[in-house]
């Protein structure tokens, strides 16, 4: 992976759009919630990263797609924490996250310790 000057620091400057934008949402709200991953959990792989594939929805999607939810926050420095969801009908876990305010990471972990009380909290899979 290698980029120019110009190409770093026109990605520098999305990034700092990106920052502006979670900064206006956070006026009004505390955290965000959204999905971690693709799907719910799915078999461990190995290999080359490039060469995974997921089953999505009965299509073959690439590995790194997974990254996609995770990086709302990862691009732009946000705080997320990955909480529990319960199971879907195959009994595998899902699992949500909630982003916040830069450099409030108390903010997610507090949301996810008081929704894990009230709501749902970790079920392991059968077999496990």
């Amino acid at each position: 992976m290698t980029i120019d000057a110009a190409d770093y620091l026109a990605l520098l400057r999305r990034r700092e759009l990106a920052r502006a934008a979670w900064r206006a949402y956070f006026n009004e709200w505390d955290v965000l919630i959204g999905p971690m991953t693709l799907d719910a959990a799915f078999e461990h792989q190995s290999g080359e990263f490039n060469d995974r594939v997921l089953r999505i929805d009965n299509e073959t999607v690439p590995y790194a797609m997974n990254l996609t939810y995770p990086m709302w926050a990862i691009f732009a420095g946000q705080p997320s924490t990955a909480f529990p969801a319960g199971l879907n009908r195959a009994g595998l876990p899902l699992g949500l996250q909630a982003i916040g305010p830069y450099l409030e990471d108390r903010t997610t972990m507090r949301f996810a310790q008081l929704l894990e009380r009230e709501w749902q909290g970790f079920q392991p899979p059968p077999g496990y």
